[in-house]
């Protein structure tokens, strides 16, 4: 069997083991595992590599039960050893790009050429934070919307970066949970919680948002599982 063929098989089945898994062991899960999974969270993919997001390791008991408590108390939250908060915003954009200048400038291993490039980059990205985020933007974009509904996802306005931002996130989040499965654990992620209430817990700065939370943990032995059910082939994808 070559590499390829290996890579793809074991791919298969670490996504193909990826459940909502909503009970827990009540076990404690070293904390270098925890850091292995996040950090290959964190290699996912983001628009002009800005990494909008930070992920909040929720695994201090006192704190976790106040967040599971503003997740509606879902039994996931309730069970899982940890949970990860992701948040986005433009402030964790303008610190993304202070850092990716310097790293581009102390670069060793850069070319000139590449560091021309990555600096570009930058100044685009800080162009754009300057003007897009603006409030004018909002009511043009939401009128122009109602004739033209592809466009009403564009990151224009302070709704529409703020989406634009969590959208980016989701990317992180969905390495995270094959992460989680691939190092032999389990994770859940929720929609249903107080966003608001989990910020003011957290102290988040303003313009902070969280698109989504993961429960994190062991599965149980009694953990039920349904089975799993997908759309068709043909009703999903379309081929031009």
């Amino acid at each position: 069997m070559n590499l390829e063929t290996q890579n793809w098989n074991t791919f298969k089945v670490i996504n193909r083991s990826r459940r909502a898994i909503k009970d827990f062991e009540d076990v404690q899960i070293p904390d270098q595992d925890v850091q292995d999974i996040l950090e290959e969270a964190l290699l996912a993919p983001s628009s002009a590599n800005s990494q909008p997001y930070e992920i909040h390791w929720i695994k201090t008991p006192e704190i976790k039960v106040k967040v599971a408590k503003a997740c509606n108390s879902q039994r996931a939250a309730v069970q899982a050893g940890s949970l990860f908060v992701f948040v986005s915003g433009t402030h964790i954009i303008k610190q993304t790009l202070k850092s990716y200048a310097a790293h581009t400038e102390h670069s060793t291993v850069l070319s000139e050429k590449s560091k021309a490039y990555h600096h570009s980059i930058v100044k685009k990205m800080s162009l754009f934070l300057k003007f897009a985020p603006l409030v004018i933007w909002t009511p043009i974009l939401g009128f122009f919307s109602w004739f033209l509904p592809a466009i009403s996802t564009l990151p224009f306005g302070a709704m529409g970066i703020r989406h634009w931002a969590t959208k980016n996130s989701i990317f992180a989040a969905q390495n995270l949970l094959l992460a989680a499965v691939a190092k032999g654990y389990d994770a859940c992620p929720m929609e249903g919680f107080n966003a608001q209430k989990i910020a003011s817990l957290l102290n988040l700065p303003y313009g902070s948002v969280i698109p989504v939370i993961i429960a994190f943990g062991k599965k149980s032995d009694d953990a039920h599982l349904e089975p799993q059910w997908r759309r068709a082939f043909g009703d999903v994808v379309k081929v031009y």
